[in-house]
């Protein structure tokens, strides 16, 4: 008579293979999790205002990109959407569907640079923040220069920078060029000369500290706002050099908003009038002076407001750090 095993009966070798399986499935699964614990976690931010033309091809650039990353890094995608007129966010919305990574938050209306910063900031989870243009005027190959110089100097905030030795222009406007420099070398002699590029937004932040820093601008002062905030709390500052490429901006330019438009509008118009080149020499002059002495003016009424807020500033990072309440802070404001 044949005896056949019955559901619960096993033999000895086919159990020991089984086993042996159902380990190695065990082993790969906590090799993949501790792998994955291993790479820092990397938010990447995309502010964006009317830029439905570009949006979803240099999106797909990006995270192309990233994708290359991978084995390195985990990534997160935050874009704000600052009040955009177009179909910017409609677009953004759809793409979340072709991209899991990708998170979309919308401002009901325009607030500019330094606001849509602080939402992305207050939202992001990463070890590290990166800040992008959108337009890409800065090569995506960016992202994987300031991730290596934060992750291998422990600084608070990393810089692109095209104006250091090493950095370059391309196709830039003229006047926004010269403009852009001036605002740049005055920032840099206001600080001591200790950095060279301040109005960047391409940047490569320590998460934990820019979720703590909480700063105040709502627009284009953010920039320098953040670089002299970390100057006075002592917090590491690097520069790497970057290549500011505008020529696929002046292939869009019909099509895009810009905050340039006013200066370009100006540059066109006194070209296009018969004026003496001594006058318009005088004119470009006189209009970088009077933006030089107001810039002067608007860094002097910051500084104090900056200084009043340091104090507070470093009392709630070093709860965050110490958990103890310094003696000097029994005054503090609610």
């Amino acid at each position: 008579m044949t005896v056949m095993p019955d559901a619960l009966t096993t033999f000895p070798s086919q159990s020991k293979s089984a086993g042996s399986i159902q380990s190695a499935a065990a082993a790969n699964d906590a090799t993949r999790t501790r792998r994955a614990h291993e790479r820092r976690l990397v938010t990447v931010v995309i502010p964006g205002y009317n830029e439905a033309e570009v949006l979803e091809r240099n999106l797909a650039a990006i995270m192309g990109y990233l994708h290359g990353l991978r084995h390195q890094w985990r990534f997160e995608v935050l874009l704000v959407n600052d009040g955009s007129r177009d179909e910017t966010g409609e677009i953004a919305e759809r793409l979340m569907a072709t991209y899991p990574n990708l998170s979309v938050i919308h401002h009901p209306a325009n607030f500019g640079l330094g606001q849509a910063l602080k939402t992305a900031f207050a939202a992001s989870r990463g070890d590290y923040v990166i800040t992008l243009d959108v337009d890409l005027s800065y090569s995506v190959r960016t992202i994987e220069t300031l991730l290596s110089a934060i992750d291998g100097t422990a600084a608070k905030l990393v810089l692109a920078s095209p104006y250091m030795e090493g950095g370059r222009t391309t196709n830039v406007p003229r006047l926004r060029l010269v403009l852009s420099r001036w605002a740049n070398h005055m920032f840099s002699w206001l600080s001591g000369k200790q950095h060279v590029t301040f109005t960047c937004m391409v940047r490569a932040y320590d998460g934990p500290f820019i979720r703590a820093l909480e700063p105040k601008a709502q627009g284009m002062g953010i920039m320098p706002e953040i670089v002299y905030k970390t100057m006075i709390l002592g917090g590491r500052i690097e520069e790497v050099p970057a290549h500011l490429d505008w020529t696929a901006q002046l292939v869009e330019a019909p099509k895009r908003s810009s905050s340039m438009r006013l200066l370009s509008w100006l540059w066109q118009a006194g070209a296009g009038v018969e004026v003496a080149t001594s006058t318009a020499v005088l004119a470009i002059g006189a209009l970088i002076l009077a933006v030089q002495l107001l810039g002067l003016g608007a860094v002097s009424l910051q500084g104090k407001k900056y200084y009043e807020e340091t104090y507070f500033q470093m009392v709630k990072l070093r709860r965050q750090i110490g958990g103890q309440q310094p003696q000097a802070d029994k005054g503090e404001r609610p």
